[in-house]
């Protein structure tokens, strides 16, 4: 029973990790992905274009400079500026840590950020609710994998019947 319960949670553990690694493949290969920022004027560096076609997600991730950054709509970049562009950016949906969700309609954007030095950031577009299906996709494989160290855990310490 012992190696049987070993074996159960290695292999749910492997199904976990394949899980979460196609999802973060999807993941990948569904989103406009970029970290290409260009210098707009002194001080202010904007990145390419994302553009939406219907509602859905742009995420920015990373630790960045050390200065202001924001995402506002294509109509809006020229007025942007460092004393407005907290109230001109649209709001995350999400921010985690370096992590910031942005929930977006049809449209075009920018990530308009205000430093020193050029941004480190990581930003992607994703469209519909393709984002939402693969994260929990992501979170299942995640869970799955948890639970197959647990079941392997005990099948390692589970005790013989006599």
């Amino acid at each position: 029973m012992r190696k049987k319960t070993l074996e159960v949670g290695v292999v749910v553990l492997f199904v976990g990790v394949a899980i979460m690694i196609l999802a973060g493949v999807a993941i990948s290969g569904a989103a406009v992905l970029s970290s290409h920022y260009s210098l707009h004027s002194r001080g202010e560096y904007v990145s390419d274009e994302l553009s939406v076609s219907s509602t859905g997600r742009i995420a920015v991730f990373g630790n960045g400079t050390t200065g202001t950054l924001g995402l506002v709509s294509a109509a809006e970049l020229n007025a942007v500026n460092t004393s407005n562009i907290a109230s001109m950016a649209l709001t995350p949906s999400t921010a985690l840590g370096g992590l910031q969700i942005y929930s977006v309609s049809t449209g075009n954007y920018y990530f308009v950020i205000f430093g020193d030095s050029a941004p480190e950031y990581v930003y992607a577009s994703f469209s519909g609710n393709l984002f939402d299906e693969l994260a929990v996709s992501a979170i299942s494989g995640f869970a799955l994998f948890l639970s197959g160290v647990a079941i392997a855990v005990t099948g390692i310490f589970q005790h013989e019947k006599r």
